[in-house]
């Protein structure tokens, strides 16, 4: 019982057996008899360490050095373990297949135990423990066991060949294999859409239940990503099926360019370098060919580069033609800061755009960098142009899925489908108008944006006139205008003003209106009012705190 214990001591690399397990594993050998209990109680301390059983089973140095003296017992132990490893190799297929690995590929041999040896009930799974053992390789008995097993990898062959001809075994197989495939069937690919494993890429096909349950049935048999443990002629096998690989991952051209018509998430996708956004985007794709399974992703097929630019080419296309003679507007599919602000064109048309949020800084729409930069002239387009923003659905789009705030990890696209937006802080420019009416399937709306609104603040500073020049205005009227500013301005400051919160404009105007009667009670309602206008147009564009701060200073002099 020691020997046997200090070989489970020596060969647990894979996972460590307890006490109770090396105890029930013991039972199953030819010398597994009663008190198995009493005998490994007997054996703790002097030679087995006394920890407890549900922790690995550990030998004492003085153990180690009495089964290294018993070199008879040892052989007679591995000729029992022998004996009861080839009994049970027609009972479990999966250690009659570790075992021939442990002969052939060691490397092999602890990926396939690590995945599959649960699959053996306890405490048989244990005994594939000393398959790796030399000795134990090279006795007799594990030498007929190993003839009797015969070529596995022929047999195996031949059974997956079988399997290849009735349900989704070629499909998954395809789907391990991707360079074979590629190969017979001369595809090539591009982009790559990432997949949550190589079950979900092949779920996309035949759902995914089935699909773990056909992957699970390869992987018996030594097959995985990345894993050919038994060294099967896979090309060989497929080679045998192109036609029917051909048929199965054929690409349909027409109905691969109605998809890219008619739902504008692809459209997204294809310029985007196919991130893979939803799942209902992914299967219009697998439906129709346009890509291929390799592993964990979709590979995309070379061709639908191809069928994608013909399909926003035309788009472009009919959208230039409802555009045509309108002047000062440029059409720009995809939005792109750079080009947009080197158009001489105010009003832009664009398709799409995304805003989005990293873990520290937001970045809206349009803008160039984050939103620190909605106030730098420069890098905020809507000082400078109006841009406009028809619905998908005015070209015959239908999309779901921008209805939600945000379809894409952190990123919300600017479009939206139901209305076409516009955003602007120039008011009416040349062809803003025109280019609207183009576009009238669906309302047109005004974006409430906060970068349009900082860009109407940056605008209005951008006018302001001095103070200077304001006083070169008023100088070309009479001194009745400038006491009415003086009045205005004093209004403004006084403790009154200040204290009262609802001391509004309006109020302030009727004061001095009053004001001025009480001066010159000749004015008339045609001169006050001139006098209000006047002093307005000036104030709209140098502010009346600007103005009361210089009167303030110069007192009655002015």
């Amino acid at each position: 019982m020691l020997t046997f214990l200090w070989l489970i001591e020596r060969n647990d690399t894979t996972f460590d057996v307890t006490g109770f397990q090396a105890k029930r594993l013991y039972e199953q050998t030819g010398d597994g008899n009663d008190n198995v209990g009493q005998r490994y109680a007997d054996l703790k301390g002097p030679f087995i360490q006394g920890h407890r059983d549900t922790e690995p089973v550990q030998l004492t140095p003085k153990g180690r050095e009495a089964v290294k003296e018993a070199k008879d017992v040892q052989k007679a132990v591995r000729n029992e373990l022998a004996e009861t490893i080839r009994d049970l190799l027609d009972k479990e297929p999966i250690l009659k297949r570790s075992l021939w690995l442990a002969h052939a590929n060691v490397g092999e041999y602890e990926w396939y135990l690590d995945v599959y040896h649960t699959e053996v009930a306890e405490p048989e799974r244990f005994f594939s423990l000393f398959f790796t053992d030399q000795q134990l390789q090279a006795t007799p008995t594990i030498g007929a066991a190993m003839d009797d097993i015969g070529d596995l990898p022929a047999q195996l062959q031949s059974d997956l060949d079988a399997k290849l001809g009735t349900g989704n075994h070629l499909k998954a197989l395809a789907t391990l294999a991707p360079d074979a495939v590629a190969g017979i069937l001369q595809i090539d690919t591009d982009e790559t859409i990432s997949c949550d494993g190589t079950p979900e890429t092949l779920g996309y096909y035949i759902g995914d239940n089935e699909a773990r349950s056909v992957l699970d049935d390869l992987r018996q048999i030594g097959l995985d990503t990345d894993h050919n443990s038994f060294e099967l002629g896979i090309d060989t096998l497929l080679e045998k099926r192109r036609e029917e690989l051909s048929q199965w991952l054929a690409l349909d051209s027409d109905a691969c360019r109605t998809a890219f018509e008619n739902h504008w998430d692809l459209i997204l996708e294809w310029n985007s370098g196919f991130r893979g956004r939803t799942d209902a985007m992914i299967q219009q794709l697998v439906d129709v060919g346009a890509v291929v399974p390799q592993n964990g992703h979709l590979a995309v097929r070379s061709e639908i580069a191809d069928i994608a630019e013909q399909v926003c080419s035309d788009l472009q296309g009919k959208i230039q033609d409802r555009l045509e003679g309108i002047e000062n507007v440029h059409l720009q599919l995809f939005y792109d800061f750079d080009e947009v602000m080197e158009r001489e064109e105010d009003v832009i048309v664009t398709l799409h755009h995304n805003s989005w949020s990293s873990n520290q800084y937001y970045y809206p729409a349009f803008i160039k960098g984050s939103s620190n930069n909605r106030s730098v002239p420069d890098k905020n387009p809507f000082t400078t142009k109006a841009i406009l923003v028809p619905s998908p659905q005015e070209f015959g789009f239908t999309d779901g899925h921008l209805d939600r705030d945000r379809y894409h990890y952190h990123r919300t696209a600017i479009e939206s489908p139901s209305v076409n937006q516009e955003f602007s802080a120039l008011g009416e420019i040349r062809g803003l108008s025109a280019a609207k009416t183009a576009f009238d399937t669906v309302n047109w709306e005004q974006a409430s944006n906060r970068s349009v609104e900082k860009a109407k603040e940056i605008i209005a500073e951008r006018e302001q006139i001095s103070v200077d020049r304001a006083f070169d205005e008023l100088s070309e009227y009479d001194d009745l205008y400038q006491e009415a500013l003086y009045a205005l301005a004093a209004k403004r400051t006084t403790k009154t003003s200040i204290d009262r919160n609802n001391y509004t404009a309006e109020i302030l105007w009727d004061d001095l209106r009053e004001t001025l009667e009480t001066r010159d009670p000749s004015l008339s309602e045609s001169d006050l009012d001139d006098i209000e206008t006047t002093l307005q147009s000036i104030l709209a564009r140098c502010t009346l705190s600007k103005l009361a701060a210089t009167y303030h200073g110069v007192g009655t002099s002015v």
